[in-house]
């Protein structure tokens, strides 16, 4: 697989102005023709190298993705399935098929929903731990469940009277539930619409813009990957890097003194820089 952008430069050009560039990001964007050094830049570094590893990836990224359509295909049925079995069929369609009784739709219901919530806790803790970056996925599924148990909310009651079902209370526990935490799950991701995964953002929220701390170096190990590399790859990945650089200085993100002191730092160690918050830098030159 590969990135994005086929060049770091390229990476710099296409960056959203609404966020602040991550270095690493654009170091690893240069060197991606090598993941061993990529993985060494740091944490998004490593994120990035493992879509741009040849050869074992393939299988188990296949496997992974239908795994994972299979999975998704069976709890995105819980909701829909916590409604569609309770409804009455349009008369026009399914003349004969008579509604589900209330003593077997009421219950898979609330099951569905039971569900539903799990799948909804589960996916926010999961999306917690791997930093609570902005997931379009766990927003729809957040809406569509906040959706259909709205619907069963008041469906089920129905279904209820027109069978004379009692005990209804204790199985819409499960549909408030989930009514609740989709709507909790789907605010909370709605709020980090903008913290981006790297290869998404291409960048890293949070941080403030201006002149780099230079303190400690970016891992020596990246550096010293780097120095290993055929000089070819170095001067290329190298010119690559220092052209993303001028670009960012070019569209606003980055002062020239900001530029040129990164330009200084060896190929490899952008990572450890610092903002320091300088209010000149970033917005000045955008318009």
């Amino acid at each position: 697989m590969s990135l994005s952008y086929e060049t770091a430069e390229e990476w710099a050009e296409e960056l959203s102005l609404s966020v602040d560039p991550d270095l690493e990001t654009l170091e690893a964007y240069a060197l991606q023709r090598h993941p061993e050094v990529v993985a060494a830049l740091g944490p998004q570094g490593a994120v990035l190298a493992e879509r741009i590893r040849p050869g074992a990836n393939g299988s188990r990224g296949t496997l992974s993705c239908i795994a994972g359509l299979l999975l998704f295909g069976a709890i995105g049925v819980a909701p829909i399935l916590g409604v569609a079995i309770y409804a009455e069929a349009p008369g026009v369609l399914f003349s004969s098929v008579p509604p589900v009784a209330a003593r077997t739709a009421i219950p898979i219901s609330s099951w569905c929903f039971g569900i539903t919530t799990a799948v909804l806790l589960v996916g926010a803790i999961v999306w917690l731990v791997r930093g609570a970056r902005w997931n379009p996925a766990l927003l729809g599924y957040a809406v569509l469940s906040f959706v259909m148990s709205g619907f069963a909310t008041i469906g089920l009651a129905n279904v209820a009277a027109r069978d004379e079902f009692a005990g209804l209370a204790c199985w819409l526990w499960p549909v408030r539930a989930a009514l609740i935490v989709a709507a909790a799950v789907g605010l909370a991701v709605l709020l980090r619409v903008r913290h981006r995964a790297p290869d998404d953002a291409g960048a890293s929220d949070g941080a403030d813009r201006g002149q780099p701390d230079q303190g400690e170096q970016a891992g020596p190990d990246a550096v010293e990957l780097v120095a290993a590399l055929p000089e070819g790859d170095r001067e290329r990945a190298l010119a690559d890097r220092n052209a993303a650089l001028d670009a960012l200085g070019r569209r606003g993100f980055l002062t020239g003194g900001t530029v040129g002191r990164a330009r200084a730092v060896p190929l490899g160690g952008l990572g450890a820089f610092r903002w320091t918050g300088n209010p000149d830098a970033g917005t000045a030159a955008r318009g």
